[in-house]
């Protein structure tokens, strides 16, 4: 029997081996492609160019938001992406390069922060660096996206981050960090909207007295700031932020396709282990943990559904969905 026994724990030990060894692969395979298109001189996606076009506007002095014109047309993006990338532009001057390596640096700080926050979820370092390989697994079906000049990667780690500190914050000064970090999140990509109103419900049943703190510290950047680049821009920030994006038709075929070839077919057994985590949450006597992980995941499941419905949504929208299930 207690031969039996030793047998068995050498089992498990070998499956957690193989288990991480495959889990590390995905990440070291990322490291690797990234490491050898980085420096690559042309667009690795066709709206490259047109990212490194913003940073040169920036360096030059000039305004994002503008007409449009033959000469240059802003992206329906918020800036803090563009800002970011001119000012490692400084150190490394302006091309793909600097722009990618914001993009790596975010990426790779999701990873760190998806690891952060399992391992202190649960207790266990395994379970971390699963969940974070997890993510990083989805870099070919999420688009191949994680690495180049868009926004994507930078607004997942301000989001990511904020999520960390509503979860596991409960002072006044973490609810303000919290507010900050989801405005950046915002101010790199306007998706973070729609992803932090299901995390203010949980907030606000979790804590109401610092709920209104973060909510008024978010609502108040997200605000102001919009009042000031309005301003800036003459009323053109209003038009690309807010009116421009409500103009895409809605491509039905994605409504239930999303589900089927975007979240079951790849990550079948991901998302039911996500599903059952969510259940068994709810048969607990403390609701708290249950009401997160409901309004985490309507929040970032639910943006990437509404975003890949929209025309022209590619899977780089996935960045959010794919993230909650990892965790």
């Amino acid at each position: 029997m207690v031969k039996e026994n030793k047998y068995i724990d050498y089992l498990i030990i070998f499956l957690k081996v193989l288990l991480l060894s495959i889990a590390l692969l995905y990440l070291f395979t990322y490291v690797f492609i990234v490491y050898n298109r980085i420096h690559y001189p042309y667009e690795l996606e066709w709206m490259e160019g047109g990212s490194v076009d913003h940073v040169r506007r920036i360096l030059s002095g000039d305004r994002l938001y503008v007409s449009p014109s033959l000469s240059f047309t802003p992206f329906i993006y918020t800036p803090l992406y563009f800002y970011i990338s001119a000012l490692v532009s400084l150190i490394f001057d302006i091309g793909f390069f600097p722009l990618r390596f914001v993009s790596l640096l975010s990426s790779l700080g999701c990873f760190i922060i998806i690891f952060l926050f399992v391992k202190r979820e649960t207790g266990n370092m395994l379970c971390g660096v699963l969940s974070s390989c997890l993510l990083a697994a989805t870099f070919r079906i999420s688009g191949a996206w994680f690495d180049i000049a868009r926004v994507d990667s930078l607004f997942l780690l301000f989001l990511l981050s904020g999520i960390y500190i509503i979860r596991f914050g409960h002072s006044m000064g973490t609810a303000i960090t919290a507010g900050i970090l989801m405005f950046l999140s915002f101010f790199t990509k306007q998706t973070a909207l729609l992803i932090s109103l299901p995390l203010m419900v949980y907030f606000f049943y979790e804590n109401r007295r610092t709920s209104i703190i973060f909510i008024g510290t978010f609502i108040s950047l997200v605000v102001i700031s919009t009042l000031v680049f309005n301003w800036l821009h003459e009323g053109w920030y209003n038009y690309y932020i807010f009116d421009l994006p409500k103009q895409h038709s809605i491509n039905k075929s994605k409504i239930l396709t999303f589900w089927i070839v975007d979240i079951i077919k790849p990550l079948s057994i991901a998302f039911l282990m996500s599903f059952f985590t969510i259940l068994f949450q709810f048969t607990k006597s403390k609701n708290n943990d249950f009401i997160f992980y409901l309004m985490l995941s309507i929040g970032m499941i639910g943006a990437s559904w509404l975003s890949i419905l929209h025309s022209g949504g590619y899977n780089n929208v996935l960045f959010p969905a794919y993230s909650a299930i990892s965790i």
